[in-house]
């Protein structure tokens, strides 16, 4: 007859259980924080390759029409900025402005492929005083200097609505006029400048460079920064060159 051992497995106890079980919660406050710091750090990347892209495809149709010259804001038909750069920025031919474009929108906002409703949107702003509406910015007339004049940035958004407001990238109204620029909130409109990163809000310059401007910034260095012939004087240390 076989002997039944005495000793019994013991399980974990009540205090083991709750031991291990607050060894995860600290250690999943000391990384959840890290990967989404990481995760924003290559969004940001990824923001500020897109809005490289805007500069460089603007900079290439300015110096490829008679007039050296910024296309107009919105032209005769109805066209936006957007539409008129899409060869230079690579937007395949048959996309007649109905379908989203991964690099017209923030990742830090969302995936193109998850907008809601009937438009592809975009989420970056141009600014008015380079890219106004039936005119061209000829590109010797920025004396304030190229890498002093900002271009384009990110449009003021809810957050509640990244990924339904904005407007079609093929005929929306893209361009601003102001000096507005904050942190996306609740309620906030998309009349000016914003941006969902936390420092501050990428802008890409005239002369295709971007830069980081702090929330903080005073409206005189935004102004500065609008203007392209005003001659402003820059607080340096407001910009992240």
């Amino acid at each position: 007859m076989r002997r039944i051992s005495s000793r019994m497995r013991r399980g974990f106890t009540l205090i083991e259980l709750l031991v291990v079980i607050a060894i995860i919660a600290v250690l999943a406050s000391i990384s959840v924080p890290a990967v989404i710091r990481a995760l924003e750090t290559a969004n940001r990347a990824r923001c500020t390759a897109n809005l490289s892209n805007l500069g460089v495809a603007a900079f290439a149709n300015a110096t490829s029409n008679a007039s050296q010259s910024f296309p107009q804001g919105q032209d005769s038909q109805g066209n936006s900025f957007y539409w008129a750069i899409r060869g230079e920025a690579g937007v395949p031919e048959s996309n007649t402005g109905t379908e989203a474009v991964s690099f017209f929108l923030c990742p830090s906002r969302g995936a193109a492929s998850a907008l809601q409703g009937p438009y592809a949107h975009f989420g970056y702003l141009a600014q008015r005083s380079v890219l106004g509406f039936g005119k061209r910015v000829p590109l010797n007339s920025i004396t304030d200097g190229a890498d002093n004049t900002f271009f384009a940035g990110h449009m003021a958004m809810d957050p509640q609505s990244y990924l339904t407001s904005g407007q079609p990238w093929r005929t929306g109204n893209f361009a601003v006029n102001g000096t507005s620029h904050q942190k996306d909130a609740v309620g906030q409109s998309t009349d000016g400048f914003g941006s969902p990163h936390a420092s501050g809000s990428p802008f890409v310059f005239c002369d295709r460079s971007v830069k980081l401007v702090r929330y903080d910034v005073s409206p005189q260095t935004i102004q500065a920064l609008w203007t392209f012939n005003g001659g402003e004087r820059l607080n340096q240390q407001d910009i992240d060159w």
